[in-house]
């Protein structure tokens, strides 16, 4: 019978572990919606939106620019969110979905109302949290994997878990501004069809509840170290309406072909029709190397172990259905990666 022997070239990632942590903090949301002709956007409004970033960007903050319809950075995303949102004219600001009628006059305030709101947030035990990891490859293609999982019991409510692309420090014409106006935490595309992205559940919902969303995106636009994900837990309403509830912002990681200098061996790994070999290398024994083999629903599909060995090559038979898996491996103090490969 022929042989037909596929492979592919395995990307490398260091991750804490394959399982995202849980961010288990309550985060504030800021929305600013704005138009690159807005001279009022690029006046008081640009001056508020830095000075929010300046004080709460790493205080558990999403801070994005929603353009409106007539902006030449508007897209279809923030044209939902903002419709979501309500009211009409820009600059606006919100918290959440509360209007925060700010204008050129009451900044000052507005930024201390602002403080008061982040510090009752970080004070605050959230009842779900959202862990992810984003990675973009060579060929600009953005893959997001985002946990969440319920810290309390949740009587009730219609959890939606949105995944977005934001680009930060994004040169772009504003009024007031001039044509080279570095524009920050722009929204710029969902991963998901849905603007406001996957019912994952209904309540009631357990405490420890976990579910897994994910997401892409190719043809991605934008320097890398620009390029931000953010997921936002949902709660939609009765009529309709779309209630922030909690989120996370991570940046995305380049995936590379290249061995990753963080760690201390080199790992390879092929799938031969129902045969997964994997070859690992390094100059000692290793005490302990746990290998898992996971799905894209984050399903762990095989788990091994290898023990005091160093230069080692070993095949498994596994039968598992064509696709996209992620194969962890840990070595402890050495390192944890994952390689995402495709069976065909």
């Amino acid at each position: 019978m022929k042989q037909i022997f596929l492979s592919t070239l395995f990307t490398l990632l260091v991750f804490q572990g394959f399982s995202q942590e849980i961010n288990t903090k309550q985060w504030t949301l800021f929305s600013k919606t704005t138009a690159d002709w807005c001279s009022l956007c690029g006046g008081w409004g640009w001056n508020f939106q830095k000075q929010l970033i300046d004080n709460f960007e790493n205080k558990n903050t999403i801070i994005w620019a929603l353009h409106t319809s007539t902006s030449g950075l508007t897209n279809n995303t923030a044209k939902d969110i903002i419709t979501n949102l309500g009211g009409s004219g820009q600059p606006r600001f919100f918290e959440s979905q509360t209007n925060m009628n700010a204008s050129s006059s009451n900044i000052a305030s507005k930024l201390e109302d602002a403080a008061a709101i982040v510090e009752f947030n970080q004070l605050s035990d959230p009842i779900a949290g959202i862990g992810m990891t984003a990675t973009i490859d060579d060929n600009k293609n953005i893959s997001v994997s985002a946990d969440v999982e319920f810290i309390s019991n949740a009587e009730d409510g219609r959890f939606y878990l949105g995944l977005y692309l934001v680009e930060d420090k994004l040169v772009h014409p504003q009024a007031n501004q001039g044509d080279n106006a570095i524009h920050r935490y722009v929204l710029r595309n969902s991963l998901l069809p849905s603007t406001f992205g996957e019912n994952f559940v209904n309540g009631p919902v357990a405490k420890n509840a976990k579910y897994t969303v994910q997401g892409s995106l190719n043809n991605v636009s934008g320097s890398r170290e620009n390029l931000k994900i953010v997921a936002i837990i949902w709660n939609r309403n009765s009529d309709g309406k779309y209630l922030f509830f909690n989120a996370n912002i991570v940046n995305v990681s380049q995936l590379s072909s290249e061995n990753n200098p963080e760690v201390g061996y080199k790992a390879n790994a092929i799938f031969l029709q129902d045969m997964l070999k994997i070859n690992f290398q390094h100059p000692d024994p290793v005490s302990n190397i746990d290998v898992q083999l996971i799905d894209m629903q984050g399903k762990i599909v095989f788990t091994t172990s290898v023990k005091n060995e160093n230069h080692w090559e070993k095949t498994y038979t596994l039968p598992v259905p064509t696709g996209t898996y992620f194969l962890k491996i840990d070595a402890g103090n050495l390192g944890s990666v994952s390689k995402k490969l495709i069976k065909i």
